[in-house]
Order: structure tokens, then sequence, then C-alpha cells
């Protein structure tokens, strides 16, 4: 089965721009959480991203988009999304670190076996649902950022002196 008019070498050849566009922001991340954004910055930038990326997979399947969407959708859905979450969740739950950590384990063990489950049913139907189902789950993770992104503000108030990129606006 063919999505995007790729063959499956072709398709295959996504997997390495994931993996390329994870790495990716591993070291731009880095870089950039030292002094400049903080973690909960970087969840909802990423979730958006992808939810973005994911639509326009959706919506134009092409070679290209899908070469390009993978890239990008590795470098927001996995590079190192799961730790910028478990550190803005320990910020909000310091004496709980390690039951944050364990629940966001548990619930990517159980993705892990759920998600392929559900893929595999939905490439008998069309592989298109799977871009679909992706999508949902980026929209779903955009507005939990978003209403993580507003309660981290209400709840922690940044000193003047570590006041960082974008956040004049938000104290």
């Amino acid at each position: 089965m063919a999505f995007a008019g790729m063959a499956e070498s072709d398709a295959l050849k996504t997997i390495s721009y994931y993996s390329m566009g994870s790495l990716v922001c591993v070291f731009i991340f880095a870089a950039l959480l030292k002094k400049m954004v903080r973690p909960i910055w970087a969840n909802v930038f990423n979730a958006g991203l992808a939810t973005l990326t994911a639509a326009a997979i959706y919506l134009y399947p092409s070679p290209l988009i899908c070469n390009a969407g993978a890239f990008v959708i590795g470098f927001s859905a996995a590079g190192g999304i799961l730790q910028l979450g478990v550190s803005v969740m320990s910020e909000f739950f310091p004496k709980s670190k390690a039951k944050v950590t364990s629940i966001y384990m548990m619930m990517g063990g159980v993705a892990n076996f759920i998600i392929p489950l559900i893929t595999g049913y939905l490439s008998t139907i069309g592989l298109q649902y799977i871009i679909l189902l992706d999508f949902a789950f980026a929209l779903l993770t955009f507005i939990t950022a978003i209403i993580v992104f507003i309660r981290y503000y209400r709840v922690f108030k940044i000193p003047q002196n570590d006041v960082r990129f974008g956040e004049r606006y938000f104290q």
C-alpha cells in the first residue's frame, strides 16, 4: 500500500529523516534551554509544530512534504519532548519527581503497545487515517501544552533577573 505516491523503499527513508530531525532538535534545544527559553515554551512550540506538520502531510501528501514532514515531526515530537515534559511536570510537583517520571514512562509504555494495534488496523482501511490519528494526537498535545503553559505562569512567579525570551508579556 502506498501513501503520497511513494514507493516502499522511498517511504522507508522517511525514518532516517525522522531520526535526523530528532537529533537536530536535541542539539538545538540543548543550547536554547540553557539561558534563552524555558522547557514550557519548547513544549508549546514543539506541539504546535507537530500539529501543523501532521496537518500538512494529511492535506498535501507528496514525497517532498512527507520527507520534510518526517524531519519536522522527528524534530518536534521525538527530540527530547519526553524530557521536556518531565522537566515541566517536576517543576509543578517538586516533591514527586519520581512519580512524575514513572507516570510519563508508564504512559509511554502503554502507547508503545496500543498505538501499533490502532495503526495496524488503520493501515487496512487507509494510510491517510494514520496521519489523521497523528494529527489528532498532536492537536491534543498542543491544546494540553497551552493549558499547562497558562497554568505555569499563574503558578510560578519568574524573578525579574531571570526573565527569558518572550516572558515579559506573561509577568
